[in-house]
């Protein structure tokens, strides 16, 4: 081929490609002259087949496109969401021309249909894998006001009706969730006592429940937690109230006021209390009538002092609020918020006055033979109870899968408690006990997700708890009130724990998990006592008694599950 013929064809391939050029441009817009953010575009020729050969996609408004194809006619289709579609006929399409074509759509009509309403009753309780889920609506009635009336309904659910404590198949749960968050801390009975019922839609128990999120499926845990689902409509704000109002026998007033506040945002949860009554109804999670430990004291019961002098404890046959007169005043208020993606901030606070009453006459009549006589005691006691206690957490994700934890709780409690007893109308017995309760406690935490299977954790943690007791006792003669005999004994009871831990986690497999833990812990508790007689100074007695306890331990478990079954090996190996 000669460079003539060449250059021949070069020239009739050119200009096929130049003449085969058609440009479509043009705006696509509502009937209000506003562009249409999205549109579909479509190219056919009907004249060959209704197939689409080529498509662009309008963004705003506007579309560009440069045809590959050959047409004898081209047909432009225009589809958008929510539009009626156009189009538009190009007949004979000149090649190498630039056409713009715009489009004005309609807004599709919509068709009302009637409303619908499916009701299907939901079945009472779920199960899924850990997880039980209580459906509210098949077990609560008219008469249940609080998230506390409903659970001693609920089967496997066991909850103490003077601590408010709860249990799960026999075992004491570790708290109560809201929404998944740990606002209670502890002292769930707060939640359980004042949440209003109609708040909540469903109460999951979760069994081998771990609150560190870089444990979960490595730790080795039998922890329950209940989890309360709220309501859909149920957040931002949400406030109720409650007003008793009555009168006693002898026409004054009997109140029960209890209101409390629940926030729940994306960030952010609280819920706040304010509560008073003097009908003897407890609405804290601490007891002062019957001096039930409260759920709290009995999670870290081995970092307190013990009370040497034990507190007035009231008993009855009665239940306690028809056995006892109070005038408690109670503020708690809980607060659980995010900042940014990877800190986590949560404080409690609590406040309590109260004061307590509790009369009882005891009359004893005794025959013997035929003679008879007749022995008669009154009993009054006063408490007055003070308590603030507050609670404050920082979790911070210091990389995907490394996170820091730092607790702090600090709590300051006085009592004062007068008795009264006389005997026979002759011998009256007075005595004032003054306790004052400090504790304080710092837990720092670091975990570090080594694999998917692998974890270590190292814990730091200090407390400290002092209990000063002034214990008076005095002997009057009822008759002419004369003095007969007055005791005074004080205590002074410190306690000091220090404790550090290693723990290492690791899933060999499915079904086999394996901790390991290394610690050692300090022990100091140093108690001072005096007895002393104000008329007899003979009489005084002191003790002055010191324990330090170092224990350096280790320990380590296996668990094996088979079906339903598990095998729980342990060691552990101290020096004292």
């Amino acid at each position: 081929m000669n460079k003539r013929w060449i250059q021949l064809f070069v020239f009739i391939f050119y200009q096929n490609i130049i003449f085969a050029q058609i440009i479509i441009q043009g705006r696509i817009e509502d009937m209000e002259g506003e562009a249409i953010i999205s549109s579909n575009v479509l190219f056919k020729d009907p004249s060959n087949s209704p197939e689409i050969k080529e498509f662009t996609i309008a963004k705003n408004g506007k579309y560009t496109i440069e045809l590959k194809k050959k047409y004898k006619k081209i047909l432009i289709e225009v589809i958008s969401n929510g539009y009626i579609k156009e189009r538009y006929i190009i007949e004979n399409p000149e090649q190498d021309k630039k056409y713009t074509i715009n489009f004005v759509l309609k807004e599709a009509s919509t068709t009302s249909l009637d409303e619908i309403i499916v009701v299907a009753r939901k079945k009472p309780i779920v199960v899924k894998k850990d997880t039980v889920v209580y459906n509210i609506s098949s077990y609560k009635d008219e008469s249940d006001r609080k998230i506390q009336d409903v659970l001693t309904k609920l089967p496997g659910i066991e909850v103490n009706s003077e601590t408010g404590e709860i249990k799960y198949k026999g075992k004491g749960i570790k708290t109560v969730l809201l929404e998944g968050d740990n606002l209670f801390g502890g002292n769930y009975v707060l939640g359980t006592k004042n949440i209003n019922v109609d708040m909540v839609s469903q109460i999951q128990a979760i069994e081998h429940y771990s609150e560190n999120p870089l444990l979960r499926k490595i730790e080795n845990t039998d922890d329950v937690v209940l989890n309360l689902k709220l309501k859909k409509g149920k957040f931002n704000f949400t406030g109720n109230y409650d007003v008793g109002v009555g009168l006693f026998s002898n026409k004054t007033k009997a109140l029960d006021l209890n209101g409390n506040l629940l926030g729940i945002t994306k960030n952010y949860k609280s819920f706040a209390t304010l509560s008073f009554n003097n009908i003897g109804i407890n609405n804290s999670p601490f007891d002062y009538f019957g001096f039930q430990s409260d759920v709290f004291k009995n999670i870290e019961k081995e970092y307190y002092a013990q009370k040497i002098i034990t507190e007035k404890k009231f008993s009855s046959f009665l239940e306690s609020e028809k056995n006892n007169f109070n005038n408690q005043y109670f503020v708690n208020y809980n607060t659980n918020f995010r900042i940014g993606k990877n800190m986590n901030i949560k404080a409690n606070f609590y406040y309590l006055n109260d004061e307590i009453a509790n009369n009882k006459s005891i009359n004893n009549r005794y025959i013997i033979d035929d003679g008879s006589f007749v022995t008669e005691d009154t009993l009054s006691t006063k408490k007055r109870p003070k308590q603030f206690r507050t609670d404050f957490s920082l979790n911070y994700m210091l990389a995907q899968n490394k996170l820091l934890e730092y607790l702090v709780r600090a709590s300051y409690e006085s009592i004062n408690t007068s008795s009264s007893i006389i005997s026979n109308d002759y011998n009256n017995y007075n005595s004032l006990l003054s306790s004052q309760n400090d504790y304080m406690r710092h837990k720092l935490i670091y975990t570090e997700k080594i694999s998917d299977n692998k974890a270590f954790q190292f814990t730091l943690f200090g407390s400290k708890n002092s209990i000063r007791q002034n214990y008076n006792i005095k002997e009057v003669n009822s008759e002419n009130n004369e003095q007969l005999d007055e005791k005074i004994q004080l205590v002074d009871n410190e306690k000091e724990v220090i404790e550090t831990q290693l723990k290492f986690f690791n899933v060999v497999s499915y079904n086999k998990k394996i901790s390991l833990l290394l610690g050692g812990i300090i022990n100091n508790n140093e108690i001072d006592s005096e007895l002393f007689d104000v008329y007899d100074d003979s009489v005084n007695n002191k003790n002055d008694i010191t324990l330090k306890n170092y224990d350096l331990y280790q320990a380590g478990e296996y668990k094996y599950s088979y079906n339903k079954w598990v095998f729980l090996p342990e060691y552990s190996a101290h020096f004292f």
